[in-house]
């Protein structure tokens, strides 16, 4: 997996505002409240929520001052908010060709910019059905392309299948469909099946170009 982009990309320190949602990486005062989200049906149907796992949350936190071996420490932890009010957690990660990712998530990699991988889950049950999801995943990608790397060229994410709904709350959101993933074993989250999804993006600074007359 890559290093930690933690010294490179700019993790804003204070809540983004992105009406009416707000963005902020995850800090020690969030600890009890993503603890139990994990802890919920909801998101431990589909959310790794290990002690590994919730162990590399509280480095993160920490400011990732000793190494993590979960997934080599890569994970960046985010906090999203509706007016206000913490409901969901994000988690980014860059991806490249050097990784230990699926062959099929290498093959529809941008060679140009940069890719990530994304998860995305509304922990606060109660703001589940409210029809906020795609809203806030959206608002998320806006705010991480403004925020954090106008780099970006796409994000990849493979939510679980479990309904038709699931699947159109991340198309309204820009993500499509690429295809069906099975019998991932290396996956740390016990899930058959799920769909490999993309969101393709325009980086906001492109890379300069070299004349060769």
């Amino acid at each position: 997996m890559t290093k930690p982009l933690l010294h490179t990309l700019n993790l804003p320190s204070h809540a983004v505002n992105m009406q009416p949602f707000t963005f902020q990486k995850a800090e020690t005062s969030h600890k009890e409240i993503i603890f139990s989200w994990l802890s919920e049906s909801h998101m431990k149907a589909v959310w790794d929520n290990s002690p590994a796992h919730k162990q590399d949350i509280e480095v993160f936190m920490q400011g990732r001052k000793k190494p993590s071996s979960y997934l080599n420490g890569v994970l960046t932890y985010w906090v999203g908010s509706y007016e206000d009010v913490p409901i969901s957690l994000v988690i980014t990660a860059p991806i490249t060709q050097d990784d230990t990712t699926p062959d099929v998530w290498k093959h529809h990699l941008c060679p140009s910019g940069s890719n990530y991988s994304i998860d995305f889950g509304i922990g606060n049950k109660d703001f589940l059905g409210k029809g906020l999801a795609a809203a806030m995943l959206e608002a998320f990608v806006s705010f991480f392309k403004e925020k954090v790397d106008q780099q970006v060229a796409q994000f990849l994410i493979e939510p679980h299948i479990q309904t038709a709904k699931i699947k159109r709350i991340h198309q309204k959101a820009g993500f499509h469909f690429v295809s069906i993933i099975r019998d991932k074993n290396e996956n740390l989250y016990d899930q058959s099946e799920t769909f490999l999804m993309i969101k393709r993006c325009v980086p906001s600074v492109l890379p300069k170009t070299v004349s060769l007359d």
